[in-house]
């Protein structure tokens, strides 16, 4: 099939992918070389080798995956076929649990861990819920009632720090639009703070929603 073009989400183009006799490959931009991402042929105990992961200071990394079983995962009403290994799946038609890549789908320095939702037009197909476009989701919402700090930012055209006397960069983040749909604008995590731009998204308030397992901290961002 022919290749087709992806970008950051923010317009940039970052490469190109194609389904092949079942594999996802991928050319990075400014490479000549594909590379595998999803490998949807195989089976229980097979080694999928030089799986393209992620980026290190702008270089792609490689592993080899051992697939630990298969199985299938409802998705948008129906079973799709999942590749499992250590770590993360493969689910055909949604990606890879992680995000795009087979590991942590950003650098070192943070941002989304795992692949939070995937939409088709207005309706959510993964995870398992109702259309809503990659709403937040119910679960989330109800916690936001559990909220035990609140994040008082300043309006800015862009750029939003916020500054912690914890340890933040292994929290779970969330950064929600006025529609309730989650976004990814890009970000820079330290241990003890959040840097978040927003000059690329539309001016109005945002959420941001920073959970662990004894923290919920809910902010407000003004774009002006």
């Amino acid at each position: 099939k022919a290749f087709l073009k992806m970008d950051d989400c923010s317009g940039n183009y970052i490469g190109s992918v194609r389904d092949y006799q079942g594999k996802l490959m991928f050319v990075p931009k400014d490479a000549t070389n594909e590379s595998v991402m999803y490998d949807f042929t195989a089976l229980k105990g097979d080694v999928v080798k030089n799986v393209l992961s992620r980026q290190i200071n702008g270089t792609y990394q490689y592993n080899d995956v051992i697939v630990t079983s298969v199985d299938s995962v409802s998705v948008a009403g129906a079973f799709r076929k999942r590749i499992n290994y250590k770590g993360g799946s493969w689910i055909e038609g949604v990606g890879n649990k992680h995000g795009l890549f087979m590991s942590q789908s950003i650098t070192s320095r943070g941002l989304f861990k795992d692949l939070t939702c995937k939409c088709n037009g207005d309706v959510t197909v993964y995870p398992a819920k109702k259309a809503g476009a990659c709403k937040l989701p119910f679960s989330l919402k109800n916690e936001i009632n559990k909220v035990t700090e609140l994040i008082k930012t300043k309006p800015s055209r862009g750029w939003f720090v916020m500054e912690f006397d914890r340890r933040v960069d292994n929290d779970e983040l969330y950064i929600i639009n006025s529609k309730g749909q989650m976004i990814k604008p890009n970000m820079t995590i330290r241990p003890d703070r959040i840097m978040v731009d927003l000059s690329a998204y539309k001016d109005g308030n945002y959420l941001m929603l920073l959970k662990n397992e004894k923290t919920m901290s809910l902010g407000r961002m003004e774009k002006i």
